[in-house]
């Protein structure tokens, strides 16, 4: 892997982004890349955690179970996004991680990241910068339940959705994310009956197009709009 670390296109927003080039070798010894098929479990709520790991492409749905047994869809994360921090700090995830579709993940065990954080301040910098940037989503999730009505907050979560995923052509093709009206309900917390309301106006409105769990984004500018990011 050490070779493929200072080429991989999701380095930038690593906590790894601003090491050498001799200290990103020996990162890359310690790093296992995986790749996950469409909707494959990474690691489960209560299992014991050996590894954080950091996506490299694609996208993963983390998720908590309720205590009648249901589950509850909490964000998604794509590539320079960290999993699995509880590794560091506790014996069990907290949380259940699962790719969205094709994904590349790179683990590394907990003992060597905690070593690598007492040899590298400048790691240590990122990863408090990562977990700052992680509590400023969550209040901009908060802010966006209070103030955003079901057409924004719908429009906000697809444009979030990572890329390529979200491109409309993809090597030539069109190329859909997949997402069921449960998970976007419970995503940006409105009923799913709205949800299937607001995807069947910005279909028929020709932002975007819908093929069952399927959502393929037509418009991006319109959408943004639509959001209040533009």
């Amino acid at each position: 892997m050490d070779s493929q670390c200072q080429i991989c296109t999701a380095r930038g927003s690593t906590i790894f982004s601003d090491l050498a080039p001799e200290d990103l070798r020996r990162v890359g010894k310690l790093l296992r890349l995986h790749r996950y098929k469409r909707h494959q479990v990474i690691f489960m709520e209560g299992d014991v955690g050996h590894s954080i790991y950091l996506i490299k492409g694609g996208a993963v749905k983390i998720s908590r179970a309720l205590m009648d047994g249901r589950e509850q869809s909490l964000r998604i994360l794509g590539p320079g996004d960290i999993l699995g921090w509880e590794a560091l700090f506790e014996e069990g995830y907290n949380v259940t991680a699962e790719s969205l579709w094709e994904s590349e993940i790179c683990s590394i065990a907990q003992g060597d990241l905690a070593r690598l954080l007492a040899a590298h301040p400048i790691i240590n910098w990122k990863v408090l910068k990562a977990l700052f940037s992680e509590l400023m989503k969550a209040q901009e999730k908060i802010l966006d339940l209070g103030l955003k009505n079901a057409r924004e907050r719908v429009a906000t979560l697809l444009l979030s959705i990572p890329q390529p995923c979200c491109r409309q052509e993809l090597k030539g093709q069109k190329h859909p994310f997949s997402l069921s009206r449960r998970e976007i309900s419970e995503l940006i917390g409105i009923a799913q009956e709205t949800v299937s309301r607001v995807l069947s106006e910005l279909r028929q409105d020709e932002i975007i197009e819908l093929q069952g769990r399927d959502i393929l984004i037509l418009d991006r500018q319109r959408l943004g709009e639509l959001a209040g990011l533009l």
